[in-house]
């Protein structure tokens, strides 16, 4: 459907801003998430082998797929380069088939594949030739909000700017752990099951170190709870965490 990419420096805001977009993705556009991160306030599959990623991306779609039509967003954090570092030892050939399989897998019908990257020329050719999209995050007003440049890109090279993209920080600070390292993906592990995970916004060990330093909330307080209740809110998402609090 649509590949693209998030580039910039460390500390620019790509996972910040790649998180924004797994929110948007799921509230707005009501897509199923995957992601090589932990998320917290949104159900989603956290992919850790390559086999994963091809089960929620299938080569092929059944009948039954294709009549639902339900749209799957993946996110990888740096997931060309945890790719790319997992085939030291591999001959090109082997590369290209490797890295063509997981493209051809990207570009199926109601799948947006997401990446980071810190730059876009780091990108294998044939990755930045079919990336679709390309973002550029920046952080203000001592980080309280971030401004995305966005631009389309055709055979690498990209377009014009179109209109960027504004959204407060502090609401997605609290779903996501700005001191996680994201995971690496496994070629070789064998194990392609898919296990859906929620975790609830006040168990994110940054978005607690927030409250505490930047708010001064004691995190062991009902003020903590209520804060956290009131970023639910105001993402959409008290009823999301009504449901898994049922199915637990």
């Amino acid at each position: 459907m649509v590949l693209c990419a998030v580039t910039g420096e460390l500390g620019a805001g790509k996972t910040l801003f790649a998180t924004y977009l797994v929110w948007n993705n799921f509230y707005y556009k009501k897509r199923k998430i995957a992601t090589n991160y932990t998320i917290y306030g949104i159900p989603f599959y956290r992919i850790r082998t390559l086999e994963q990623f091809f089960k929620f991306i299938p080569e092929k779609e059944t009948e039954d797929e294709i009549l639902k039509g339900e749209e799957k967003a993946f996110f990888g954090d740096d997931f060309w380069r945890f790719i790319s570092s997992r085939m030291i030892g591999m001959g090109s050939k082997q590369k290209n088939e490797m890295i063509n399989r997981i493209l051809m897998a990207s570009r199926k019908a109601f799948v947006t594949v997401y990446y980071t990257t810190q730059l876009f020329s780091m990108i294998d050719k044939n990755i930045r030739e079919i990336t679709d999209l390309l973002f550029k995050p920046t952080l203000g007003g001592n980080m309280q909000y971030c401004k995305a440049y966005v631009y389309g890109v055709i055979e690498g090279k990209l377009l014009q700017p179109m209109q960027p993209i504004y959204f407060w920080t502090e609401p997605i600070f609290a779903i996501y752990n700005t001191f996680e390292r994201a995971g690496d993906i496994d070629i070789e592990n064998p194990d392609s099951e898919l296990v859906e995970e929620f975790h609830p916004i006040e168990e994110n060990p940054a978005w607690k170190r927030y409250c505490m330093i930047n708010l001064g909330i004691d995190i062991n307080s009902e003020e903590y709870l209520k804060k956290c209740k009131e970023v639910e809110e105001g993402l959409g998402l008290s009823e999301v965490r009504k449901k898994y609090e049922k199915k637990a």
